[in-house]
């Protein structure tokens, strides 16, 4: 039987793997458990591939952004100065002052474009109800409103008792002598206006005189046509002349 053997070595320090292919065993410290390569004494070597620390080179500093929160007029920005606007983030690319980012494309480069708004969450359950708050101070007097309509008149009062009689006061004046009625059997009489004069012709004038007040009238029945006063008395004729006063 033959055996299979893997391909010669590129490097006397490469050493067989178990996939028959050639590759370079680090040197491993004795104090460690395990293949474990030796540390280096300065942190500036990197492991080669042979196995072994290798001095090398640090790269040029990369360029860092500088983060300036959000925007703002007032703020004069430089290049590499970063800044929020409206939930999206943007990179200043050329200084400027007061040039917004959301609009501009000469002077920033938009970094990360605000997300679409999510779903509504589910509402939560309805926390207890707090306790009533003290009272507040009690509020200035409004303005006087308007009167209200009258309203219905209320039920009369019941009728008062009747009071004591009241003493009996003085005799007042005697009045005016009563006008006297003149019986008369016939006569010829037209009544005026109050203030007018008539003659009248009768068969008793025997107690008349002038100044005399007569009535005219039934007597009877009481219906008085009118009241007079004699101003001229003419015997011969048996007439007088009479003034109507009412």
């Amino acid at each position: 039987m033959n055996p299979i053997l893997p391909p010669a070595p590129d490097d006397i320090k490469q050493w067989v793997r178990g996939d028959n292919t050639w590759a370079y065993i680090p040197r491993v410290d004795p104090t460690q458990d395990g293949l474990c390569p030796l540390l280096p004494n300065t942190n500036t070597k990197f492991l080669a591939g042979d196995g072994t620390w290798q001095s090398g080179t640090g790269g040029a500093a990369g360029q860092g952004y500088t983060w300036k929160g959000a925007w703002n007029t007032a703020t004069t920005y430089s290049p590499y100065d970063t800044v929020s606007r409206s939930g999206s983030s943007y990179v200043c690319i050329i200084a400027n002052t007061n040039v917004d980012p959301a609009v501009d494309t000469t002077h920033w480069n938009l970094m990360a474009q605000q997300g679409a708004t999510g779903n509504t969450g589910a509402t939560g359950p309805q926390g207890p109800i707090g306790n009533t708050g003290a009272q507040g101070p009690q509020g200035p007097q409004g303005n006087q409103g308007a009167t209200g309509a009258t309203g219905p008149q209320g039920n009369p009062g019941a009728t008062g008792a009747t009071g004591p009689q009241g003493a009996t006061g003085a005799t007042g004046p005697t009045g005016a002598a009563g006008v006297s009625v003149i019986s008369y059997s016939s006569a010829a009489i037209t009544i005026p206006p109050i203030g007018s004069s008539v003659t009248v012709t009768w068969d008793q004038v025997a107690w008349m005189g002038v100044g005399l007040a007569t009535a005219i009238g039934d007597c009877s029945t009481g219906n008085i046509l009118g009241s007079f006063i004699v101003t001229a008395i003419t015997p011969a004729t048996n007439s007088a002349t009479m003034q109507r006063t009412a």
